[in-house]
């Protein structure tokens, strides 16, 4: 048996072989086989020709080792989160070949070991030496540059702009159809000319899965399509942005969001239960550092710590929003037991007294009650009235410059605007971010209907009092 045949199946531990393994094996299995090409036969004699051969032998298996060694380096370079070998191997098979098919799993390594990197394509001479010197240098090169894909730390001072618009991206979300398509572009010496379609798939990524819903895999076949295309330089940007404006205008869908956030305010929490909430609340506080001229780091969100820690704040607090029985419940104990704490969160939110349980809950998770913060300090916060929210030293000297009046850029707008939590407060500064979430979608802000602004917002009640008190003073 060949021992290239023997360690495909086992390596010398006796473990099963990982896709990257087997396929360093076979490759340098076939390089066994190939013969010297035509044109480099004719004037050599036969002994010069083994020599030729085992020269040409000898470079393709060198840039072999040497390529696995740097895939391996940059595979393992981030020992806390070591990449997945098989993940990689396929999504640079997406690129180099533009093959995809949801028909059945690992299709990829039915591609490699099956059809392409085959014995019989060989004897046919429809794979070289040559072939597959391209394909290890394309998969040395691009192991490199995924890895920083996947950990930015690692991207160079040089190519700081690359790393701002892939850190953006993380947090939308790099969907897993976008990987194939940015590595292509980090391959590319004029990559930093696509930085525009990087900060496009931010937007694409937020629209089409956070605000229309989409599945997953909405788009995927086109992207990988477009991964191959410009990894072969068959298209250029220009071209490229226009493709994916088509690919997210295809899957997005506003009428969708109003009909997702009616269903969450109806079966859950409204848009605490959003799953672009962190996204938005972020960038809602970035465009608000910028409009307001803020450069001041101490009050500057921090993605990873944002993300991280349980760092958004319901303003009017839920346990406010309860029933007597439902705070009973969740603190154990009885009605009786409860009633003096229960009256007085109530009293300290007396501007909502009036409102039902059901609809205080509403305005709880109301996109204008919901505030980004700096750190994880709304659990201290818990169920202070909004004056001690505003500024803790109100609670006591123990509790010093914290609060929102020394938190983020929203915390402290909140602070400042505002003598009081009411539920006019809710709505005002919720009408707000839905003007900027339009804006940064591409909506019409103007052109939405009022009550279907309040329906947005979880609000229609607060729109049906406004049109009977309208009613009323009309009549008076």
């Amino acid at each position: 048996l060949d021992e290239y045949v023997v360690f495909e199946t086992m390596n010398n531990r006796g473990k099963p072989l990982s896709q990257l393994e087997k396929l360093k094996n076979r490759l340098m299995y076939l390089n066994d086989k190939f013969e010297v090409s035509d044109s480099e036969n004719e004037d050599f004699s036969e002994e010069d020709l083994t020599k030729v051969k085992i020269a040409q032998q000898n470079e393709l298996s060198n840039s072999i080792n040497k390529a696995w060694i740097t895939i391996y380096q940059s595979l393992g370079k981030n020992k806390k989160t070591p990449l997945n070998d098989e993940e990689f191997v396929k999504n640079h098979w997406i690129t180099f070949f533009g093959n995809y098919s949801r028909d059945k799993s690992k299709v990829y390594v039915n591609f490699l070991f099956n059809e392409y990197f085959h014995i019989q394509k060989v004897y046919a001479k429809k794979l070289t030496r040559n072939d597959t010197e391209i394909y290890v240098k394309s998969l040395q090169t691009s192991s490199k540059w995924w890895n920083k894909l996947n950990h930015p730390q690692y991207f160079t001072n040089e190519e700081k702009e690359l790393k701002n618009a892939i850190l953006n991206l993380k947090r939308a979300g790099i969907s897993p159809s976008f990987k194939p398509l940015i590595l292509a572009i980090l391959t590319r010496h004029d990559r930093l000319d696509f930085i525009p379609v990087i900060n496009l798939l931010e937007k694409y990524n937020f629209k089409v899965f956070d605000v229309t819903n989409r599945k997953a895999n909405a788009g995927d076949s086109k992207l990988y399509s477009l991964a191959h295309e410009i990894y072969n330089r068959s298209i250029n940007r220009y071209s490229l942005i226009e493709e994916i404006n088509n690919i997210t205008n295809k899957y997005y869908r506003f009428t969708s969001f109003i009909n997702r956030i009616e269903e969450l305010f109806d079966t859950g929490k409204g848009y605490y239960d959003w799953s672009g909430r962190k996204y938005f609340l972020f960038v809602y506080d970035q465009y608000l550092r910028k409009v307001n001229s803020t450069s001041t780091i101490a009050t500057e969100l921090q993605w990873e710590d944002f993300v991280n820690k349980k760092s958004i704040e319901h303003i009017l607090p839920q346990s406010a929003c309860l029933s007597i029985e439902e705070y009973a419940s969740e603190k154990n104990a009885n009605k009786n037991g409860v009633k003096e704490s229960y009256e007085k969160i109530q009293n300290d939110w007396s501007s909502f007294k009036n409102f039902t349980p059901f609809e205080r809950k509403r305005l709880a998770n109301s996109l204008g009650n919901l505030l980004a913060i700096s750190s994880s300090d709304n659990s201290s916060f818990s169920n202070d009235p909004f004056e001690y929210k505003v500024d803790q030293s109100n609670k006591g000297e123990n509790y010093k410059n914290r609060g929102y009046k020394f938190d983020s850029l929203s915390a402290m707008i909140v602070a400042s605007e505002n003598t009081e939590w009411t539920p006019e407060s809710i709505l005002k500064r919720g009408l707000k971010m839905l003007d900027f979430l339009c804006e940064y979608i591409g909506e019409d802000f103007i052109r939405i209907e009022k009550a279907d602004k309040y329906k947005l917002l979880g609000l229609e009640f607060m729109y049906e009092k406004e049109k009977t008190q309208i009613t009323m003073g009309n009549n008076v």
